[in-house]
């Protein structure tokens, strides 16, 4: 349906999900197309699925996502009968093609088809559980289906509490039924005298076949058996008291039946559908999952065919699979790098006002913190009512587990499978995204545990460590006291202070060969007092190497320490971890992409080794060796890792201080498209600005901000070639937090770009 909406929309996160390969970031875009004429003829015009390795979060307009409630709603309202009969026919569908495919997945053996099988194979696991899973978006109905309980309930005098005790299920989410079985066969281990150690090792390979099952529907990491094994020793190893106070504490979280509370029939024939909708979703996660665990395994058989690496795979759409199978085109390595360092963004954009790139949401082009000047009461919608005090612990992934105690208030963009093991430590549960169906409403409701979600810019607004009451039953969550400010670095070996003693601070004339040139240059701009990125550091050459010798030697430990003085230095931000070489930008070449680079990393340990150990590795990798040999330039070079928050810009670009075109103009080519520093390759507008008046002249951009931005750029780009003593070429960048200069070159005629770094 083709709708006239504004140009630039506000967006509505409406999912969030750990995602491991571009296809399944892919399914979700197509998700969200999925609607039946008969059911409900409304979708969504316009969608952005932003997929940055390994996250999608998806978004639809905001006044699209509440006219889609007030329409569908409205069908259910004037023609309940036909309505529900529509929808009762959706949610009894066996789904018997997905099923069949799901059990031909089991003993097919893959490396025996041929390309064209395979190729057909790759679009079934997309297309058919697409197509009959979700033959409707159970999100929007259940957003409808919200939306007419919630008209009915204000109707007869109630609330969204009772709202969210009354759509409480008997039906056992999956994956608590897993956790019973998993209970169940820890008691039965410990009540024998010599377990069958056979049937255990079965037993335990189906938990984490389960697992899988449960958790891979968009391309999560699960739980492996060795990690179930472990998990399962551990409880034996409990003490009877602990163990059945865990066995009483699930019986307990076995959720009730529906309360007995006298409705109107229309409220409960609508409470019905609401909550056997949620069931239904339940189960098609668990049935997607059984197709696309096998997913990895055909990307396997890709990659040996084509002699092609099975990481390189993971981020090919379908389409470009289909044509590396068919044609053998593969898709270039700096296309690559680019997915890995910015992402992809599926955009689905019908309304035709809209004649432009896409217009991202605030919350994807950076994380800004909103602590500060912040309500002290912050409100959203109740999920599961109660009230809890306790300490906020802000999670994106299982690997946070190691941060969390019992009773933590649990602080996230959305939670899936992944996040069950932290959930069931929580005391209550904030979400920015989610309905009354989602994984962390259904969960906590099964726990008897607060829950808010919609809390917008959750992850912002609260601070990890700080102390919080969740009343969910008021629909608000009260701040009672800010985390302590973490406490200063240690002296590191240079005699200056960092986030540990593996790191050292950005300073004006700091030792290349320790640092390398983007490091030094960075601290030279920031010398001149022209706005960088920062707080920034450098993980010096030295320990750089000492980390990668150790990586290599199979040892982690020092990869680890490293991470933690990261993480203690720049607490809570998004990171960016960029190569910093004594051999990049010198007038011998600037070995531009050689060396990795990792952006938008998560503040996690394993996050951190995992971004470090690319950049690191690209050192030695092919590419790197490959430019060594045709330059003839040392492959023994030092390097450095720049560490910095991350930064993802509206605008950036690039300012030559002397134009090319006109000796007495400075040219500042900008670009719209967000990006994270590095500037794209084309699609940029030139502006000419006089270097005399710096006013705008020919090209001049007609938003007001940016023009004072541009002006403020071709000022600095002028004052950084004066300190160089000749043209310079500046890189620069517009967030949400200001103007930002990441780099800076000195620019002479017919010679190659340098950096002031180490040169000064």
């Amino acid at each position: 349906m083709i709708t006239t909406t504004t140009r630039h929309h506000s967006w509505k996160k409406i999912n969030y999900r750990r995602t491991g390969t571009l296809l399944a970031a892919e399914f979700l875009h197509g998700l969200y197309q999925r609607h039946d004429p008969f059911l409900n003829p409304f979708r969504f015009a316009n969608t952005l699925v932003v997929f940055r390795p390994w996250m999608a979060t998806s978004f639809a307009p905001e006044q699209e996502w509440d006219r889609l409630a007030a329409r569908f709603g409205g069908r259910i309202l004037a023609s309940p009968d036909t309505m529900f009969g529509e929808l009762d026919r959706v949610l009894a569908n066996p789904r018997a093609r997905s099923t069949a495919l799901a059990g031909r997945l089991e003993t097919l053996p893959v490396d025996g088809l041929t390309d064209e099988e395979l190729a057909e194979l790759l679009v079934e696991t997309h297309h058919v559980p697409l197509g009959e899973i979700y033959e409707v978006n159970l999100v929007q109905v259940e957003h409808a289906l919200h939306a007419v309980a919630k008209s009915l309930i204000r109707r007869d005098q109630g609330d969204d509490e009772l709202l969210a005790r009354l759509v409480a299920s008997s039906v056992p989410t999956v994956g608590g039924e897993s956790e019973r079985r998993f209970v169940a066969l820890v008691a039965q281990a410990r009540q024998a005298t010599a377990p069958d150690e056979a049937e255990l090792a079965r037993a335990l390979d189906d938990l984490a076949r389960e697992h899988e099952e449960l958790g891979s529907g968009y391309g999560a990491d699960t739980l492996t058996t060795e990690q179930i094994t472990q998990r399962f020793r551990q409880y034996l190893a409990l003490s009877d008291e602990e163990f059945t106070q865990r066995e009483a504490a699930l019986a307990e979280q076995s959720r009730p039946a529906t309360p007995t509370v006298e409705v109107a029939p229309d409220l409960r024939r609508v409470l019905d559908f609401l909550t056997r909708t949620g069931e239904v979703r339940d189960r098609n996660k668990r049935l997607l999952g059984r197709i696309t665990r096998h997913r990895m395994r055909l990307l396997e058989s890709v990659a040996r065919r084509r002699r092609t690496e099975l990481e390189a795979l993971r981020l090919y759409s379908l389409e470009e699979l289909l044509r590396l199978l068919g044609e053998g085109v593969e898709l270039p390595d700096q296309v690559l790098d680019r997915r890995r360092a910015s992402g992809v963004v599926f955009q689905r954009a019908e309304n035709f006002a809209l004649a432009d790139s896409a217009d991202l949401p605030h919350s994807v082009l950076g994380a800004t913190d909103l602590t500060r000047g912040r309500a002290a009461v912050v409100r959203g919608t109740c999920a599961s009512p109660g009230s809890h005090t306790s300490t906020v612990r802000i999670v994106s992934s299982a690997a946070d587990l190691e941060r969390m105690s019992v009773g933590d208030v649990l602080v996230a963009v959305g939670t899936d499978f992944d996040l069950l093991l932290l959930l069931q430590m929580a005391g209550a549960i904030i979400t920015e995204e989610g309905g009354l169906l989602s994984h962390a409403a259904v969960i906590a409701r099964e726990l008897e545990i607060p829950c808010l979600i919609g809390v917008t810019d959750a992850c912002t607004i609260f601070a990890d460590g700080e102390q919080v009451t969740v009343r969910a039953t008021e629909g608000h969550v009260e701040i009672h006291a800010v985390a302590a400010a973490p406490a200063a670095a240690p002296a590191n070996r240079t005699g200056g202070t960092a986030g540990g003693g593996h790191l050292l601070p950005l300073t004006a004339g700091m030792d290349p060969h320790r640092a390398g040139r983007k490091a030094t240059g960075l601290a030279w701009l920031a010398s001149l007092g022209v706005p960088t990125p920062g707080p920034a550091f450098v993980l010096p050459s030295e320990v750089c190497g000492k980390v990668a010798d150790d990586l290599a030697a199979g040892s982690r430990s020092t990869a680890v320490e490293v991470a933690e003085d990261i993480l203690g230095a720049l607490p809570g931000r998004t990171l960016s971890l960029r190569s910093s070489s004594l051999i990049e930008d010198t007038e011998e070449g600037t070995a531009a992409g050689i060396y990795h680079s990792e952006v938008g990393i998560r503040p996690d340990v394993e996050s951190v080794v995992e971004a470090l150990t690319v950049v690191l590795n690209s050192r030695t990798a092919e590419r790197a060796q490959a430019y060594h040999r045709r330059s003839g330039r040392s492959a023994d070079a030092p390097l450095a890792v720049l560490v910095a928050p991350y930064r993802t810009f509206t605008y950036q670009g690039t300012a030559f201080s002397h134009s090319p075109w006109s000796a007495d103009h400075v040219a500042v080519e900008y670009f719209e498209s967000p990006g994270t520093g590095g500037c794209p390759s084309e699609g940029g507008t030139m502006v000419h600005l006089r270097r005399d008046a710096l006013a705008s002249t020919d090209g001049a951009t007609t938003v007001p901000h940016l023009q004072a931005m541009l002006r403020e750029v071709a000022a600095a780009s002028v004052r950084i070639a004066a300190e160089l003593g000749g043209p310079a070429e500046v890189e620069w960048g517009i967030d949400a937090e200001g103007l930002t200069f990441v780099q800076a070159r000195s620019v002479q005629p017919g010679t190659t770009s340098t950096t002031p770094g180490g040169q000064r």
